[in-house]
């Protein structure tokens, strides 16, 4: 997935990487330089409790997470609506964290919860999600100083 910032100026890309169990993704600079990291668990469905992605430096160490919250056996069983949370250090570069917000969309499509690697539907459809990734993108440029 390619991610602008404004409109027409690419600042990065997510590839996923190949794993016969687990669901990676690597995060590029424009240049196509290793950024980051993603890795998801063996298994992405999970009963009582959050499935965590870890955020991993070019060192291999973790630095943030992706999370899909369990908001409970009801709203989990009765609706189609989930929180993510994202977390992430605050020094990182704010094209990173917007890369790395463009990786959150990409990764927590509804293919995702049922396969553990993502599936060609999202791809197609990542162009949906490229407007609200520019829009929130606008407002972190706009409110840089409160928000970070």
């Amino acid at each position: 997935m390619e991610v602008q910032a404004p409109p027409g100026n690419t600042i990065g890309y997510v590839v996923q990487n190949w794993h016969p169990f687990l669901p990676k993704f690597t995060l590029l600079g424009a240049s196509h330089e290793p950024l980051l990291t993603i890795e998801g668990p063996l298994c992405a469905i999970s009963c009582c409790g959050d499935v965590d992605f870890n955020v991993q430096g070019t060192d291999g160490g973790v630095i943030g997470r992706i999370s899909k919250q369990w908001t409970g056996l009801i709203k989990e069983s009765l609706t189609d609506t989930d929180n993510f949370g994202i977390n992430f250090p605050l020094d990182l570069d704010v094209n990173v964290k917007a890369i790395l917000l463009g990786a959150c969309f990409l990764i927590v499509g509804p293919e995702l919860f049922i396969h553990s690697s993502i599936r060609l539907y999202v791809l197609r459809e990542s162009w949906r999600l490229r407007a609200d990734l520019q829009r929130v993108w606008m407002m972190i440029k706009e409110n840089q100083n409160e928000f970070f």
